[in-house]
């Protein structure tokens, strides 16, 4: 049978150990019986594609939120920032001119990480292109 775990780093071989003809078991019985295993390994490869599948699924949707994170944080950062920098008598200025700044950068950005997985479909295909 095959035998493979999902554990992040393992790499199993996938042997399958043939059972010889046992005794007192006829061809026919031998022969139903390998096609049986043979079909018990394919559904545990088709699974095991099928969990590799979801997994992948999931490590995309875990980049695409820590990518919206991080453009989220590096709006907010860049706003107060650009106050902390401001002296402390004209605070309420740097208030009024940076986060206005930093809400239109998050938003900028948010929208961009939308798009970049479009834009980068099409540099690709431009790059092939351009080689040809």
């Amino acid at each position: 049978m095959i035998r493979v775990t999902l554990a992040e780093g393992a790499a199993d071989r996938l042997d399958r150990e043939i059972e010889a003809r046992r005794s007192g078991e006829t061809f026919y019985d031998f022969m139903v019986r390998s096609a049986h295993e043979t079909a018990l390994d394919a559904k545990a490869l088709r699974a095991l594609v099928e969990a590799h599948k979801a997994n992948l699924v999931a490590e995309r949707a875990a980049v695409v939120r820590q990518r919206r994170w991080m453009v989220t944080g590096q709006g907010l950062m860049a706003g107060a920032i650009a106050c902390l920098m401001s002296r402390p008598d004209t605070l309420g200025d740097a208030l009024i001119l940076a986060m206005p700044v930093a809400i239109l950068t998050l938003g900028a950005g948010l929208v961009l990480s939308r798009l970049a997985p479009g834009l980068d479909q099409r540099l690709v295909r431009a790059a092939r292109r351009w080689r040809q």
